[in-house]
């Protein structure tokens, strides 16, 4: 017990003083990775240490900013079970890094939480889908002009989990729907066409092939409510063999509630 105590003091040490070294261009990424194949003790200390050096918005900061993503990219790609939790804990300022006035560090910030979504456990998702509508929301304090990109990297994680973890985004797509839909009208075209793309991506894993052809139609009433009486005279004329899940519910109830709204007698009594 001694001996193990004394590797992981020893290889936090070594940790410390090569997360120093992340603030030149040649940073020892492959070091850092091997230190915490080493210790896989120490991946929470060495993750939280690299978030805050990522986080950083100093102009003498983006160099080990930067590099301290890429650090993370490749630890997720070398060991992503020893990093998942903690990369989990800390994701929402990981995903604001994307917000940086600094190309390189959005760039590398993408890349890096793309790998994560990639790699991490499908069951994962349950955790990340918070964290990502408040990003995609704007919360966690971003502001300024270069916001957007972080709420774009949000909705297009969620996105992703449509390829990465399909079952469990389906499970989740009660949730999903209202927090996406919220979006896609957003002043902001990148951020709306985000919103739309994770909504109809979202809605294609729900696998119910009786409304599987009329996803497209459904999200478009969201932003063009006056498509919703010819939308829902197409949903009335459908005839439903498969059993209807949560999902296949979460997507087509709000379209029933805009349609029972409708000024007109026809499309209130098909959404009845």
């Amino acid at each position: 017990r001694c001996c193990c105590c004394h590797l992981v003091f020893a290889t936090m040490s070594a940790l410390v003083a090569l997360m120093e070294g992340l603030k030149v261009a040649d940073a020892s990424t492959d070091s850092i990775v091997n230190a915490v194949k080493a210790a896989p003790q120490s991946a929470s200390a060495t993750v939280e240490g690299l978030v805050e050096k990522a986080s950083a918005t100093g102009k003498a900061d983006a160099v080990a900013a930067k590099n301290a993503l890429v650090a993370l990219d490749a630890l997720v790609n070398s060991n992503v079970v020893a990093v998942e939790g903690p990369i989990s804990k800390h994701f929402a300022k990981i995903v604001c890094c994307a917000a940086s006035k600094d190309k390189a560090i959005r760039e590398a910030t993408v890349s890096m939480c793309n790998t994560f979504a990639a790699k991490m456990s499908a069951d994962n998702v349950r955790f990340l889908l918070p964290i990502l509508f408040e990003v995609s929301k704007g919360g966690y304090g971003l502001q300024g002009g270069t916001a957007f990109n972080a709420r774009v990297l949000a909705l297009n994680l969620i996105q992703s989990f449509s390829e990465n973890a399909p079952e469990q985004l389906g499970f989740a797509l009660p949730l999903v729907v209202p927090e996406v839909t919220a979006s896609m009208s957003d002043p902001k075209k990148d951020i709306s066409k985000a919103a739309n793309d994770a909504l109809v991506a979202s809605c294609d894993v729900i696998g119910n092939r009786d409304i599987e052809h009329m996803t497209a139609n459904i999200v478009r009433s969201v932003v063009t409510p006056a498509d919703t009486p010819e939308i829902m005279h197409k949903l009335a004329g459908v005839t439903f063999v498969q059993s209807v899940s949560a999902s296949a519910l979460a997507m087509v109830v709000p379209l029933l509630l805009r349609g029972l709204r409708s000024n007109l007698t026809a499309t209130r009594r098909q959404s009845a």
